[in-house]
């Protein structure tokens, strides 16, 4: 069975099927292409492979910003990411899941890998049938966020659980920019004090140093 009929399988519903399929057809990247055209996109801002989190994952030189999470992708993160792109001149959208049949919690495939035009709305990418719910509305999975030119990225950990606060799920969502272009990113990017407060708090037990 192909990755398209696997998806299809575990994530569609069936009265939204072919909505499904359509999306599938349109936004979905198969692994080779993954690994031909858009793993070196990836790579400009995000550390080379695939890492369990909470290890390192963005390269250095850059200003990363952690906050509180819960899930891939709200309307009010849209709005900011597509500011990220049109700033960054990017022409598309990748959300890549962390995901490594070895290595949970990023191990019930199967993955999701998506290429968006940097253009499309929020009606668009987060449909009503069932991979848009998988992918925008459900706290699981950890994602990559990004654009083509390596000037920002995001690290959406949504599976992230302390173990040595042992204060249970703690979905933190880690945006990083350029530093020559970091004020203006950060100046659009809408964090409540308290969730920064908690999040620094969360962030500071990674194993990043």
């Amino acid at each position: 069975m192909n990755e398209l009929k696997k998806i299809i399988k575990t994530y569609a519903y069936r009265e939204s099927i072919e909505i499904s399929k359509n999306y599938l057809q349109s936004y979905f990247v198969s692994w080779y292409e993954f690994e031909a055209n858009i793993k070196s996109r990836m790579n400009k801002i995000f550390i080379n492979g695939f890492n369990t989190f909470p290890h390192k994952i963005f390269k250095e030189d850059l200003l990363i910003i952690p906050s509180v999470g819960g899930v891939l992708m709200t309307f009010e993160d849209f709005e900011f990411i597509s500011y990220c792109m049109k700033y960054s001149k990017d022409k598309f959208l990748y959300i890549i899941e962390d995901f490594h049949p070895k290595k949970p919690p990023h191990n019930f495939g199967p993955s999701l890998r998506f290429k968006y035009p940097s253009n499309i709305s929020w009606e668009q990418i987060n449909m009503n049938e069932g991979i848009s719910f998988q992918l925008f509305q459900l706290s699981a999975r950890n994602y990559y966020v990004f654009g083509d030119n390596g000037c920002w990225g995001r690290y959406v950990a949504n599976d992230y659980f302390n173990t040595i606060q042992n204060i249970g799920a703690t979905p933190l969502d880690i945006t990083a920019f350029k530093l020559e272009s970091s004020q203006k990113y950060f100046e659009r990017l809408k964090i409540v004090a308290t969730d920064l407060d908690l999040a620094k708090k969360w962030f500071s037990f990674l194993k990043w140093n």
